[in-house]
């Protein structure tokens, strides 16, 4: 039996409900199903700045107008991706908003690189850790990668292999190829690797493989989420949660959508912008910028974007996406 009102949004703005249903509509695969308004009154604010820096000034503007007229209201601002994460904390920081950093309990590369490490060398599972290695720092192919992650399957005693070839190659320091083939302390080991040392406070050397289970933890603690403040953080980390206000940022062309090669598929990017602007209790803020730093285009592979000579920096389009919510949607999605 058909349940009256449980197709209907009354979570979100009427306006938020359309532009995410026009949004969704256009994947082919999904749940065909009615997702109806419920006449909340709210809105959607669509812009672009020509700098980041110009962008997260208006950012800050918008914030102090909404506490203004809606004391005690919570903020997120969320993006596809970690770009351009520090400039917006600096800027918060700068104009006296506290905020709550969901970006800084994320560990960087080299953090998670150097745990790879120690539990390939310390923990239970030396051969899982030493492919995560691998195939991040490009040590072996996708072709190699995936005959020893079969070997993994079907043979335990695969290490051998796996470290015969890394010997072979030349790819890995001495004293870190040392340390998988012989039965070395912790202790040695930090005397030995320098850049280990700062996690020497998160080992219980009685019980390492324990203590590195849990050392994300210890190294990041969770943040809290601020009820009644701001919290920034990527959209994949909004998933059920909610705020009055909702800014979405680096919303290009080449972002999101990434058509990089293996990257997600079109539609999964669809539905990860979907989760994020359906997060709005109030309001939703829509954004992109024309001007980025070499640094982050190149990590996406430049696609949407076109180089500058004259200013010397990438200059991309509003996403696709933006146009996709601005047609009429079918009654269902």
């Amino acid at each position: 039996e058909h349940i009256k009102g449980l197709n209907r949004c009354y979570r979100c703005p009427d306006k938020v409900v359309r532009y995410s249903r026009n949004l969704i509509s256009k994947n082919r695969k999904r749940i065909d199903k009615e997702w109806l308004e419920s006449e909340k009154d709210g809105f959607v604010k669509i812009d672009q700045t020509k700098t980041h820096k110009e962008l997260f000034k208006r950012i800050c503007a918008s914030i102090k107008s909404n506490q203004q007229s809606s004391p005690g209201n919570s903020t997120m601002i969320l993006s596809p991706v970690r770009y351009y994460a520090d400039l917006l904390a600096d800027t918060l920081k700068s104009q006296n908003i506290e905020f709550q950093n969901f970006w800084s309990s994320v560990i960087s590369p080299k953090e998670q690189e150097s745990i790879w490490w120690l539990n390939a060398i310390f923990g239970d599972n030396q051969l899982l850790f030493l492919m995560f290695l691998g195939k991040a720092q490009g040590w072996i192919s996708r072709k190699v990668y995936l005959r020893h992650l079969s070997q993994i399957l079907h043979d335990e005693h695969s290490i051998t292999n796996l470290l015969e070839y890394f010997y072979k190659s030349k790819l890995i320091r001495h004293s870190l190829l040392r340390a998988l083939s012989e039965d070395i302390s912790v202790d040695a080991f930090l005397r030995e690797n320098e850049d280990f040392k700062s996690f020497s406070d998160y080992l219980n050397y009685e019980n390492i493989s324990e203590s590195l289970q849990n050392i994300v933890n210890k190294i990041k603690p969770a943040s809290v989420f601020m009820e009644n403040g701001v919290n920034i953080m990527t959209i994949h980390k909004s998933k059920g949660l909610q705020a009055d206000f909702v800014f979405i940022i680096n919303l290009n062309d080449g972002v999101i959508p990434n058509q990089t090669k293996g990257t997600k598929s079109t539609e999964a990017w669809r539905r990860l912008l979907f989760v994020g602007m359906t997060r709005a209790l109030k309001g939703l803020y829509l954004l992109s910028t024309v001007e980025w730093d070499g640094k982050y285009v190149n990590i996406n592979g430049k696609t949407g974007f076109i180089y500058d000579y004259f200013i010397k920096r990438y200059k991309g389009g509003p996403s696709r996406f933006i146009e996709e919510m601005k047609t009429e949607y079918s009654s269902s999605i």
